[in-house]
């Protein structure tokens, strides 16, 4: 473009050398009115080319690229600063200028888009690296439960279960956060069912000391007493050897009181 424009300022720098070495008003008559052709089929085929260009930078916007390139808007730019300068209809530009802030609301749009991705992105591996810390720290913890009291690591269990739960967790966690929760599960009932098992068998214990203790406290019990308290000893899993002391002497009381 800037080629044309130096050819053609050459051309009118030697058309006015031209018409200074005229003569007659009528040979200078003649040269401006060609002249004035001259520069009109000139105009009309800068136009025409302005025209074309802006044309040929929408297509290329239209159907390049979702938003059109930088190299594209910047063409596209190119021509409807041509078109303007050379007196292409204003409706025309209007239509081109609106396409090219189309494009660069579009293009806007992408980027901002692929921002907001490479964010989310970003924050999804820190709360993943997060959550590898704070499983390592749970493992932890888990390891060194296994010492205490199976209430203690029931509880220990349970917390760490509703902490890890994928409800808990943004997005439900990765599948390591999910596969992490799911063995907490199994775990926390695997707790709960040993901590059952223990309660249960100390209260077993301690019904059958209390079975015992009544069994052997007994200092001069009726016979009703002492059937009864053998009896509670039996139920409570009271030893046999002392269930059997206890009824050879309920059989000793039954045969004195009927001698």
């Amino acid at each position: 473009m800037a080629r044309a424009q130096m050819e053609r300022d050459g051309a009118q720098r030697a058309e006015a050398a031209r018409a200074a070495s005229m003569r007659t008003d009528a040979e200078r008559a003649s040269y401006e009115k060609a002249r004035a052709e001259r520069e009109a089929a000139d105009m009309a085929r800068e136009r025409q080319d302005a025209k074309q260009s802006v044309q040929q930078a929408l297509v290329a916007v239209e159907f390049g690229q979702v938003a059109g390139s930088l190299t594209e808007r910047k063409q596209l730019r190119a021509a409807i600063v041509r078109a303007q300068a050379a007196g292409v209809a204003a409706d025309e530009i209007a239509r081109a200028e609106g396409v090219e802030r189309l494009t660069v609301e579009r293009a806007e749009a992408v980027a901002a888009a692929e921002r907001a991705a490479v964010e989310e992105a970003a924050r999804e591996r820190a709360e993943a690296e997060a959550r590898t810390v704070q499983m390592n720290q749970a493992r932890e913890l888990l390891r060194r439960s296994v010492a205490r009291p199976a209430e203690e690591r029931k509880k220990i269990l349970r917390d760490l279960q509703v902490k890890w739960h994928p409800d808990k967790l943004a997005g439900g966690g990765d599948e390591q956060a999910r596969e992490f929760a799911a063995e907490l599960s199994r775990m926390a009932n695997q707790a709960a069912d040993v901590a059952r098992k223990q309660a249960a068998a100390a209260a077993a214990k301690e019904k059958r000391m209390l079975a015992y203790n009544t069994l052997r406290g007994m200092t001069n019990p009726s016979v009703q007493e002492l059937s009864t308290a053998i009896t509670n000893a039996r139920d409570a899993g009271v030893s046999d050897i002392e269930i059997s002391k206890a009824e050879s002497k309920l059989q000793s009381m039954k045969a004195g009181s009927r001698a």
